[in-house]
């Protein structure tokens, strides 16, 4: 279950399980923001073919703002073939630049185990958890 906004317009601190349905109801409250639903729905689509299970969203979107610009996601897999699953994706748009997944996705999409830019003793994953003031905030996480 996806927990109310706190006071900032974050969800409060941990990773919250939620199928897309769940997400679509919960933040699916503006046109721009079913715009970005659409696209969500095709990387789910890509990132099902690609045996890559888990999505965490993140950005302005899972927020309490009315028309984020794109989201911020992060994939990584519990499959068996671990490697093969990697490289797969190192072909696949999940791995191309940010204009390009805007352009197929509606945000921009990362691996949550690579390092983050800006914190780079952190993974992406970790740093999806922080606000821009390095406070600790909520994230989604979808199970395919």
């Amino acid at each position: 279950m996806i927990p109310e906004f706190n006071e900032d317009g974050y969800l409060p601190p941990g990773i919250y399980e939620a199928s897309f349905e769940e997400v679509k109801n919960r933040f699916g409250f503006s046109r721009k923001r079913q715009k970005l639903l659409q696209g969500m729905s095709f990387l789910l689509e890509q990132c099902r073919i690609l045996h890559c299970d888990i999505l965490y969203l993140d950005g302005s979107f899972v927020t309490k703002k009315l028309n984020p610009s794109d989201y911020d996601a992060c994939w990584d897999t519990t499959a068996e073939n671990r490697e093969q699953v990697l490289n797969n994706v190192l072909e696949s748009l999940l791995e191309s630049n940010s204009e390009v997944q805007k352009e197929y996705f509606g945000g921009e999409i990362y691996s949550a185990f690579s390092k983050a830019i800006l914190l780079p003793e952190l993974t992406i994953l970790e740093y999806f958890q922080k606000t821009k003031q390095y406070e600790d905030k909520g994230i989604v996480m979808i199970k395919l």
